[in-house]
């Protein structure tokens, strides 16, 4: 069995989004029982609360959230600065990071149940 992964797509107005369910599917499919992805309603003001959260979570962010999530971050890949903002926050590390879909973050295959 896998580790247990939390995510969330963050966003206002959010409730519409398919993520969730988009991810919990295929979660499901692979076996990750213990893996979570939510949507969580967040504007600009609410961002530093909803980040400031222990336990590591990992977030796709939506706009104006990519913008306004820049001077929060302790590092920043080069390319989420030049497009104006990241395509997700992750806090699985010891400070908050962010990656763009060219870092080798996205690049590495999700880890298989087992």
């Amino acid at each position: 069995m896998t580790d247990a992964a939390k995510a969330a797509v963050l966003g206002s107005p959010i409730a519409h989004s398919l993520s969730p369910v988009l991810h919990r599917a295929a979660y499901a499919a692979l076996g990750l029982e213990r893996w979570t992805y939510t949507a969580i309603e967040c504007d600009e003001a609410g961002l530093p609360g909803v980040l400031a959260v222990p336990g590591g979570l990992a977030c796709p962010l939506t706009m104006p959230l990519k913008r306004a999530v820049l001077p929060l971050l302790d590092r920043t890949e080069p390319l989420a600065v030049e497009v104006g903002g990241p395509t997700r926050w992750s806090s699985s590390a010891a400070s908050g990071s962010a990656t763009t879909p060219t870092s080798p973050a996205w690049s590495r295959p999700w880890p298989r149940p087992g």
